[in-house]
């Protein structure tokens, strides 16, 4: 939580306060080519799928923009960040290290606009629990 220095309310942080580096992200594009764009798309917009059961989306999750703003809205980093480190790549879950996950969330949310800040995204689940994703800018 940040509290503000003229003692307002404290306020949860968000992606939307810099928690990345621009090199951070940029560590994270060579890891995201590597390991996540062959499923997800170059533009990670996703790409078609066949679909293997009824209700399944035709196109693997978009992992930039509206659509994954509104379906990670409201959760902590921490969700995000295990979420992708448990089941990524698909293919051979589990595999990644913390730092290439926090490296790709960080290329991720560059992609989607977010602003990149002074300190690393860290690879420590309890530290991102305190950082919610949030759809809209506070």
């Amino acid at each position: 939580m940040f509290v503000s220095p003229r003692g307002e309310q404290p306020t949860l942080a968000s992606q939307w306060d810099g928690v990345f580096t621009a090199a951070q992200a940029e560590r994270g594009r060579g890891a995201y080519q590597q390991t996540c764009a062959e499923c997800h798309g170059v533009d990670l917009a996703g790409l078609p799928q066949i679909i293997q059961y009824p209700g399944q989306s035709p196109r693997t999750p978009a992992l930039a923009g509206d659509v994954f703003a509104a379906n990670w809205n409201g959760m902590s980093l921490a969700q995000i960040f295990e979420r992708i480190r448990t089941s990524m790549p698909q293919q051979s879950p589990g595999v990644l290290r913390r730092q290439t996950v926090a490296d790709i969330l960080a290329y991720m949310f560059a992609q989607s606009g977010y602003p990149s800040g002074a300190a690393e995204l860290p690879p420590t689940p309890d530290f991102l629990g305190d950082i919610k994703f949030l759809r809209a800018k506070p």
